[in-house]
């Protein structure tokens, strides 16, 4: 259909039309010398979703289509379409998110593109009825239910399907969104059937008990501490081995949040009496459990000993997580859920250090070359908001504004009043 849209753009153009063409990919013919048509080549796929961003619309041309993976790409980024109409799969997908038009005809190519193109009210509505769509029927989670509802979880795509809820929950928590990061969690675990996890040959458990513990990590990073002391530990500790190590972190951080003391010392021997019994053949993707579990015990260890009012003690145990967590085995997402870095960064300014704090943030949101780019989380909230309290703090009056934009944008994302880079610092959390 590329002739077709060739000629038929030209005569839009010709005609008044204000719109340019932009074509990515290797070419397979002739395209136009044509100063209206711009053919940016073979781009990367970062630079196919920035051309996709920045433009109106997105033209399908093609007559033969079984499924669109471009269209529905725009879809997802809320771009709306224009569509060949020979094409019976993408006019039906037109018509049933009534996120598009389509043409088979010059003179329908031209007025579907002119009302497109003088009509950002109507581009926009359909842009957001195409990211419905395709939430509705195309994102991940859709798509892994359907194959579970046909194939049942006895199978080694759970590994799979558990590796696309991870990056949903790990997300979320970035982005300060604990609905959908506690919902991910606990349907993952509604999908792990312990029958799944028992299977010997492959060893499933493995591979997959891991993620049973991901839960964990969704209440300590939004400071659930009365949910994570209200679950009952695994009946079969032995077992759920990592499952039952990452609980009893989560327990003796909740208490310790909780300036219960006692209670946390003993939960940190309960803790370190269930990290002796992890099989060190228990893995979440490239990292260990034994791995993730060391950097549980330095956080732990840190939170334990500040609020015994030992900070010199406590903040070496935190920079300690810091460097683990730095060093783990590439994974993607990682198998420690929340950035070391927020928990220093946040007890640091608790006792005036914002000098250091500031220095963390930096590392954390990629603003300086300290950390690989996998150890960096760009626009994240909890940095944002504690690199912006570092910046009010020293009367920063050139960078703050600019960050406290940014900061903005990401509050307005999350789902929960963020005061502070972790729920640990409690003088700041307080009153969530």
């Amino acid at each position: 259909g590329c002739a077709d849209l060739f000629r038929h753009f030209q005569r839009y153009a010709a005609e008044g039309g204000e719109l340019d063409l932009v074509l990515a990919g290797a070419p397979v013919m002739p395209v136009p010398d044509d100063p209206r048509i711009r053919h940016l080549g073979f781009v990367s796929e970062e630079q196919k979703y920035d051309a996709m961003a920045a433009a109106d619309l997105l033209i399908m041309p093609s007559q033969f289509e079984s499924l669109s993976m471009v269209t529905l790409e725009a879809w997802a980024m809320e771009l709306p379409v224009l569509v060949n109409g020979a094409c019976d799969v993408l006019r039906g997908q037109v018509v049933r998110s009534n996120a598009g038009l389509y043409y088979t005809s010059y003179p329908e190519f031209a007025e579907t593109l002119r009302l497109l193109e003088n009509n950002p009210r109507l581009r926009a509505g359909l842009g957001a009825n195409g990211r419905a769509y395709f939430d509705r029927h195309y994102a991940w989670p859709v798509i892994d239910r359907k194959y579970l509802d046909l194939k049942g979880p006895m199978n080694f795509y759970s590994a799979y399907r558990c590796h696309d809820y991870h990056f949903k929950v790990y997300g979320a928590m970035l982005a300060g969104q604990y609905g959908p990061a506690l919902e991910a969690a606990e349907e993952m675990n509604r999908t792990l059937p312990e029958e799944l996890l028992r299977t010997g040959s492959p060893p499933m458990a493995d591979w997959l008990e891991g993620f049973v513990s991901i839960k964990q990590h969704v209440f300590v990073r939004f400071g659930k501490w009365h949910e994570i002391l209200d679950q009952h530990l695994p009946f079969d500790q032995q077992f759920y081995c990592v499952t039952t190590a990452m609980m009893r972190y989560a327990r003796t951080v909740a208490y310790a949040s909780m300036r219960q003391v006692d209670n946390a010392l003993a939960e940190r021997e309960a803790f370190l009496a269930a990290k002796a019994q992890v099989l060190p053949s228990r893995t979440l993707f490239n990292n260990t459990g034994l791995d993730i579990l060391a950097v549980a015990e330095a956080m732990l260890n840190g939170e334990m000993e500040y609020r015994l009012g030992n900070l010199d003690i406590a903040f070496a145990h935190l920079r300690r997580a810091v460097e683990l967590d730095d060093n783990l085995p590439y994974d993607e997402p990682w198998g420690w859920m929340q950035p070391t870095r927020h928990a220093l960064g946040a007890l640091l300014t608790e006792q005036g250090h914002f000098e250091e704090a500031e220095f963390l943030y930096r590392a954390d949101l990629g603003l300086d070359d300290q950390l690989r780019r996998p150890c960096q989380h760009p626009d994240n909230v909890w940095s944002l908001h504690g690199l912006h309290e570092c910046l009010v703090r020293r009367g920063d009056t050139v960078e703050e504004p600019l960050i406290g934009q940014r900061l903005n944008l990401a509050i307005a994302r999350a789902d929960v009043p963020i005061s502070a880079s972790c729920f640990c610092r409690l003088e700041a959390t307080a009153s969530v």
